[in-house]
């Protein structure tokens, strides 16, 4: 007949699983101040500066999170950001301030242009103003493979540009290396 093989890790691993925790492990901390019968001189003085230097520590700050925004994340000239993204086919573009609030675009228009995986020539969409006016909207069909360089150039009342960027659009499901 055999006989498991208990290892000292296996051990640990089974009290661990049984919701026990190995004695090696188990830590006893008091939670009452000792008496001045039986503490000595140094260990009250080394208690009193502990709970000194812990009264003295500022309050954690809670980290703030960092806001993720949609699509592909453009940094703008005017510190905001611009935020490229395919809803259901067509291209939306969105305008967020520097601290990655939502707010109204500040170009009446936009056009992007990209070269898909699928056709022989360049694709042009123009980008209009949302019925609610939050963010402009393609009129053109983006096919997929979504994975390509887009080149986008805003525009205000007019024919004024007002800025212009390229960025590489990858809506794949695959994270390009180095990430």
């Amino acid at each position: 007949m055999l006989r498991p093989m208990r290892t000292p890790a296996i051990s640990a691993l089974a009290a661990l699983l049984s919701f026990g925790l190995p004695a090696s492990a188990a830590t006893v901390t008091s939670t009452t101040k000792p008496s001045a019968a039986s503490s000595t001189p140094v260990a009250a003085k080394a208690a009193s500066a502990k709970s000194a230097a812990s009264s003295t520590k500022p309050a954690a700050k809670p980290e703030a999170k960092e806001i993720v925004l949609p699509g592909v994340v453009i940094k703008r000239v005017n510190g905001g950001f611009a935020s490229l993204d395919v809803v259901g086919t067509h291209f939306v573009l969105r305008f967020y301030d520097k601290d990655k609030k939502s707010v109204a675009p500040d170009a009446t228009r936009a056009s992007i242009r990209w070269q898909p995986k699928q056709k022989p020539r360049q694709m042009t969409s123009i980008l209009n103003p949302s019925s609610d006016g939050n963010f402009l909207v393609g009129d053109k069909v983006v096919q997929p493979p979504l994975v390509f360089k887009v080149y986008i150039t805003l525009f205000r009342e007019g024919e004024t540009v007002l800025e212009s960027f390229q960025a590489d659009y990858r809506d794949d499901g695959i994270e390009p290396e180095g990430k």
